[in-house]
């Protein structure tokens, strides 16, 4: 978290804005206090770094996601070849 809180738990759901549901889980505050929690809902804003197995690297869900990643990579790559294209034609000009 972005207060330094570490919440160790089981993904219950995850949303596109990456609020997530965590249970049973562990929470680990700043001063190294720990406390035990049934279930916490986190909002993704809040959220810095999020660690995942490695087992869940080959996942069907994630092969979705490497694929929107790529088409996304791609269209900032055509969208900066067009930029560099106009800045080339007005500097002809």
């Amino acid at each position: 978290m972005k207060n330094g809180e570490i919440y160790r738990g089981l993904l219950l759901s995850a949303e596109d804005t990456m609020n997530m549901t965590l249970s049973d889980v562990l929470r680990t505050a700043r001063n190294g206090q720990i406390s035990k929690l049934p279930s916490v809902y986190l909002r993704g804003s809040s959220i810095r770094f999020i660690a995942l197995p490695d087992l869940l690297k080959n996942a069907p869900v994630f092969q979705k996601v490497t694929t929107m990643k790529r088409k996304m990579e791609k269209e900032l790559q055509q969208r900066q070849e067009g930029e560099h294209t106009i800045v080339s034609v007005i500097a002809v000009i």
